[in-house]
């Protein structure tokens, strides 16, 4: 499975799809610009939006071929 990550100053949208392509799941959820808001509070939402995309899908511990971000 892939992710793709678009994290800006307004909204970060977040969606999981298999190699090829086909979406699995989509998340969007807070800013993300660490230039706003630190490079911790950019951790830590990431983590819960990561969280929320992957919670139906065994959560962290699926296999994740490779993020983009």
């Amino acid at each position: 499975m892939l992710i793709g990550i678009d994290g800006g100053g307004t909204k970060t949208a977040l969606v999981l799809t298999t190699d090829d392509g086909h979406i699995l799941s989509k998340y969007t959820g807070e800013a993300t610009n660490p230039a706003d808001i630190g490079v911790e509070e950019c951790a830590i939402r990431l983590e819960k939006q990561l969280d929320a995309l992957l919670k139906n899908f065994g959560g962290r511990e699926i296999e994740i071929r490779s993020i983009y971000a």
